[in-house]
């Protein structure tokens, strides 16, 4: 059974500025997405003397046109690493094994990022996994808004771990699989790959999005084997350093198919996101 779909790329607030830094890949233009894509892509940029700095001469004639550079969105921005929080993850130390006393987070899970170092950069609350069980009458808005909230803090967790340690970390790129799925693991994939090419770590924007007016458009399930699928409407709001404050409208879908991830106990993962408020974007629940 494949779970393959053709979906348009994510285009989810975060996401979207990530790949505005990465090569503004449109598609992915949420809320971020407007931050650094100016009005052409890296390739046209490069050609304007954009990114490099440089003004372009093109014969007509006997004369020559000069082409003055479009401003950069980043100009004059210092490096700034990710920010490191201090964050009591102690309940989920009860709940989950821990590494012996003595041993590295790669001895004792090779495979992908642990929790304790992610919450060394965003907040990972509520990591038992019963408390995620959905609403007995269920699923409703405050359960949406809470699984979403979580993703996001831990897809930031994630971005922040691939800037501090490496884009090309295995273990780095597993976690992405602990959140988002198909299309949008690939999208995000593809982003933290670039996060050191294109543009440098400084560039990524560590300021919070929020999520506003969030509506459940649809609940239901996917595939053969039911999985729980809910399809969400919502506003993302965050400001950016140099553009401001910036609203984008997002419609996502999110299937709950994972399982047994001590990051993500919630098994929610994102699955497709589109720019709009047309419900019919993205894939449906059914």
């Amino acid at each position: 059974m494949s779970r393959s779909l053709s979906i348009s790329p994510i285009l989810d607030a975060r996401a979207l500025f990530k790949r505005a830094v990465v090569a503004c890949l449109a598609g992915f233009a949420v809320v971020m997405a407007t931050a650094g894509c100016a009005q052409s892509s890296d390739s046209s940029a490069e050609e304007s003397g954009i990114l490099a700095g440089t003004t372009t001469t093109a014969p007509t004639g006997s004369s020559t046109t000069t082409t003055e550079p479009e401003p950069d969105p980043f100009a004059g921005r210092t490096s700034e690493p990710p920010p490191t929080i201090v964050f009591d993850d102690s309940e989920a130390d009860r709940i989950w094994f821990s590494p012996e006393e003595g041993q590295t987070p790669e001895e004792f899970s090779p495979d992908v990022l642990t929790r304790a170092e992610l919450v060394e950069f965003e907040p990972l609350s509520d990591p038992i996994p019963y408390q995620w069980n959905a609403p007995r009458d269920g699923i409703d808005e405050a359960y949406a808004e809470r699984v979403v909230r979580y993703l996001d803090h831990l897809e930031r967790a994630v971005l922040a771990a691939s800037v501090s340690r490496s884009p090309d970390d295995p273990r780095v790129l597993a976690a992405i699989g602990s959140f988002a799925a198909d299309q949008a693991q690939l999208d995000i994939e593809t982003v933290v790959a670039a996060i050191s090419s294109e543009r440098p770590p400084e560039f990524f924007d560590w300021s919070p999005v929020e999520v506003d007016d969030l509506t459940l458009v649809e609940v239901g399930t996917l595939w053969e084997d039911k999985v729980p699928c809910m399809k969400l409407a919502m506003a993302l709001s965050w400001t950016h350093p140099t553009l401001g404050e910036q609203l984008t409208d997002v419609v996502r879908v999110y299937v709950q198919d994972a399982s047994g991830w001590s990051i993500n106990p919630s098994d929610w993962r994102l699955f497709a996101s589109a720019v709009g408020t047309d419900p019919n974007l993205v894939w449906s629940c059914d």
